[in-house]
């Protein structure tokens, strides 16, 4: 009887210990799962801060173009202007 026992005993150790291990590698996936996902979501995260970034510099060129674009019409009426105001001088001379 003694030996059955312990025999049970034994086994109950052992069953404990492979549900203890189940546990803790449980436990290990689920973190390893986390640290992923945080990882996806940082990589995201910088993702989408890198589009913001690359879009808020083309607004800005797109911007200093325009301003070239205007500066530079201004320019060609003065000259026209200029070019006018001589003719008229010149006429009337």
């Amino acid at each position: 009887m003694k030996h059955s026992w312990e025999e049970k005993i034994n086994k109950c150790k052992e069953e404990e210990e492979e549900e203890e291990e189940e546990e803790e590698e449980e436990e290990e996936e689920e973190e390893e799962e986390e640290e992923e996902e945080e990882e996806e979501e940082e990589e995201e995260e910088e993702e989408e801060e890198e589009e913001e970034e690359e879009e808020e510099e083309e607004e800005e060129e797109e911007e200093e173009e325009e301003e070239e674009e205007e500066e530079e019409e201004e320019e060609e009426e003065e000259e026209e202007e200029e070019k006018e105001r001589i003719k008229k001088k010149r006429a009337c001379t």
